[in-house]
Order: C-alpha cells, then structure tokens, then sequence
C-alpha cells in the first residue's frame, strides 16, 4: 500500500508539467485492464505493472463466516484469516504489421496469509513466490477510427508457474500456488467509443484451461467483463472509472497430496464464486512541448484503486478487500 501512495504522490506531482500534445490519455483504456490496445508495424512498447490485492475474513456465498464459528461446526483445523497477494507484471508489445500486435506478459507472484490453527489458538503465515504462467497474445485491430476502435485478441498461457509451493515440507493451498499447471486459451473483445473530452469503452473475454495438471487437477473457466468510462481533465490525463464483474468456477479434479479436512483452502470444489469491483484511476501521457519532452516522449503512467461492491463465493473462501495498480507504459 505504501508503494501505491508513493506512486499517487509523484504521478500528482508530475501531471501539470509534463505533457503531451498529439495523443489522447485514453487510447488505452485503465491500467486493470489488458490487451486494449494494438501498436504500428515495428512499433515496440515495453510496459511495468504493480498490482496489490488484500483479502481477509470469508463468505458461504455472501454470507460471513468467522473461524471460531468455522471451528465449532465443521472438522477443519485450519482457518485463513487474511492474505495479501502482490504482483509484478513485465509485458512487451510489437506491431507485426498495422493490424496484427504481438503481446507478452511474465508474472512474478508474491502471496502471504494468515492461518489460524484450532488446536493450539495460534497462527501461522506461510508465504510463496516466484514466476506465475507466462502469456503470448495476438491483437488485431478490426475497426480503428478516430471516434470508435474495436480488437479481437487470442492469448496461450503457458504453465510457467509452480503448482508444488510448500510451507514446512507440507503442500500449500490452492490460492497459494503461483501458476495453474496447464494451458489455457483466453480470447477476448474490445470496443471503445471517443467524444470531445469523454470516452467509454467494454472488453468481455474468458479464460479457458484445457489440460488437466500433473497434480490431477485444472482451474475452473473464468470469465470476466469490464465497462469503463475516462473524462479528459487535461491534454495529458483524464480521471478513469470502471466497473469489472468477474465469473470463476470451480476447480475440475484435485490434488491428492492436499487433506481436504484440514482447510477449505484445500478443497478444489471451493474455488469459485462471482465478485465485482468498481475503480477510480487515472492515466497520464508524459513528453510535450517542453524541457522534458525528449525524455519522456511516448511513455504513460497510470494507476487504479478498487473495492469489491459484489460478492457470491462458493465457499468458506476468502474474500477481497481492495485492489490497487500502477503502472508504467514507453512505446517507441
């Protein structure tokens, strides 16, 4: 959170002085969401995401549940408390031709929580990290005018990410795993609409797992849909808001290594559910006509804080708090 803060400071503090002319802030829709936008032939654009998402407490569907209360009525003897999940996302874009847009995005993952233990009252905290699932995307552009632009994308995910993270020599939990063990395919559809000083936009895509892993099990199909809006507050940076309702079911298979009577997180039928989150953001084009532009000529900062308006979990699961993002764009 405190890197977050620092972030929102500095983006405050650069946003009057450094701008750009020619291109508006919201070609490129909030930094929460992916594959939104396709380059020129032999244009590359590196890209640097931070994303934080803390959790605590859980739902039977959207009702709470406590671990004193989890304890007394069933045999679990384990309790997730709170969890904090961190991600850096490296990412690369390089226009094939004026249509077609290679993507690449590589994860690293950082994932704590809290456990509470009913025999002895206490607490453990078992941390993972390390590289999630690596991803190759295609964009095309099939419509792209100055007032209405649409995509189409296909991504694979590669199962690049660790599926065996442990704590005490014990396999970790489901949601503590870095990567899914399998391919998947994600295709997905973008459309956005420009006026004067507004624009919205919509993306619906879903993820699909194809395989099942070496620990006997596949992630459920997710499917996700985003909404979102952008006010030009200036030549170089609008205020963003959006809206994301996301559709996760549950696991197919599980991992037999993984006591089911421990902890609901054990439990691959307890992995899905139904959230929504709504987000305030901003983007910011950097370069101009000024001392600066040279130096920070086609680059783009950008940062999203969201809370969770909706949520139906199939659980005892943990549910969201917040979810904050920043990042950083050069295209060149």
């Amino acid at each position: 959170m405190r890197i977050i803060l620092q972030f929102i400071i500095i983006y405050l503090a650069l946003a009057p002085h450094i701008f750009a002319d020619f291109i508006r802030p919201d070609h490129h829709a909030p930094i929460g969401v992916m594959k939104d936008h396709t380059h020129n032939k032999s244009e590359f654009m590196i890209a640097y995401r931070f994303m934080l998402m803390t959790m605590d407490d859980m739902l039977i569907n959207t009702d709470a549940i406590e671990s004193s209360e989890l304890f007394s009525s069933t045999t679990y003897m384990m309790s997730p408390d709170k969890m904090n999940m961190s991600m850096h996302m490296l990412g690369g874009m390089y226009g094939l031709t004026d249509s077609w847009t290679l993507a690449l995005m590589a994860p690293y993952l950082s994932s704590s929580m809290v456990t509470d233990i009913k025999v002895t009252g206490g607490t453990i905290e078992p941390k993972s990290h390390g590289l999630g699932d690596l991803s190759i995307s295609g964009l095309y552009s099939l419509y792209n005018r100055e007032k209405i632009k649409s995509i189409f994308s296909f991504g694979l995910n590669l199962p690049t990410g660790s599926i065996d993270q442990k704590f005490n020599n014990n396999t970790l939990g489901y949601p503590m795993q870095l990567g899914s063990g399998s391919f998947a395919i994600e295709p997905s559809f973008v459309i956005s609409r420009f006026w004067h000083n507004v624009s919205i936009g919509t993306q619906i895509g879903i993820k699909v797992y194809l395989n099942e892993n070496s620990s006997n099990y596949k992630q459920g199909t997710e499917s996700y849909l985003n909404f979102w809006t952008q006010y030009l507050l200036s030549k170089p940076m609008t205020v963003t808001l959006r809206l994301e309702h996301k559709i996760k079911n549950s696991y197919v298979g599980s991992n037999p290594v993984l006591n089911t009577m421990m902890s609901p997180m054990n439990r691959s039928d307890l992995q899905g559910g139904h959230i929504s989150y709504a987000f305030l953001g901003s983007n910011i084009l950097l370069g101009g006509s000024n001392f600066l532009s040279g130096l920070f000529s086609g680059q783009r900062l950008a940062l999203e804080f969201g809370l969770p308006f909706y949520q139906n979990l199939k659980g005892p699961q943990m549910k969201s708090r917040y979810k904050g993002i920043v990042g950083w764009q050069m295209a060149f």
